[in-house]
């Protein structure tokens, strides 16, 4: 499949929010929002890879989503923070602690899917803790659908639903907070599109927007 950055140039410029659709500054502050960003995995633990060259693994491709949707939560005028900008290993608890002591205020963590052999499966899952506060549950759900909806339509992929999951990161967090299956590295349709930095970017930017959207909404 071949990416044309004529192509993604236009897609951008008709979707990138207006001024009039950034963050009103006077409610914000009335209700500061502090988005934390994670990338999955890190260091010694690679994750999985791309079934196909480059066989990039899924540290690095977590990495470079979580920074683009940093950048681009930043020009729009988000306050946010990264758990790890680099390729370091940071302990799943000390993930959600950072979050706490940086005073965020949403928790989204990257990751891509899996299986352990070739696979048709496909597309978008989110995951939110259900075990805890009922306001916390529901607003985890509503990122989530915001998100999953988002990517499946970028993607052009049929999503595979937000589902209720018992992942640390989420779980230890007392934010609302989802972890992103973005999508499958064992596919090997969706690994050749993967292997584009700009269909990387295309993903981030629908992060980054189903993240807004979720705060528009609330």
């Amino acid at each position: 499949m071949k990416f044309y950055p004529l192509f993604f140039l236009l897609f951008f410029a008709s979707c990138a929010p207006r001024a009039h659709e950034r963050p009103h500054t006077s409610s914000w502050r009335a209700q500061p929002i502090k988005i934390a960003i994670d990338a999955g995995h890190g260091g010694h633990d690679s994750g999985s890879k791309l079934i196909i060259a480059p066989y990039t693994q899924e540290k690095m491709l977590t990495l470079q989503t979580a920074k683009a949707v940093d950048d681009l939560l930043t020009n729009w005028g988000y306050d946010t923070f990264l758990t790890r900008q680099k390729d370091i290993f940071v302990p799943l608890q000390q993930r959600s602690l950072l979050a706490r002591k940086n005073h965020c205020t949403l928790f989204v963590s990257i990751h891509y899917n899996s299986t352990p052999k070739p696979t048709k499966a496909s597309g978008v899952e989110v995951y939110y803790y259900t075990r805890t506060n009922p306001h916390r549950s529901k607003a985890s759900k509503t990122l989530a659908s915001s998100i999953a909806n988002r990517v499946s339509y970028v993607s052009k992929n049929t999503s595979r639903g937000v589902k209720p999951g018992d992942f640390a990161v989420i779980r230890e967090t007392n934010i609302p907070a989802v972890l992103v299956e973005v999508e499958f590295l064992s596919n090997p349709n969706e690994a050749k599109k993967l292997s584009n930095k700009n269909y990387i970017e295309l993903l981030s930017w629908a992060i980054a927007k189903g993240v807004e959207d979720h705060i528009r909404n609330r």
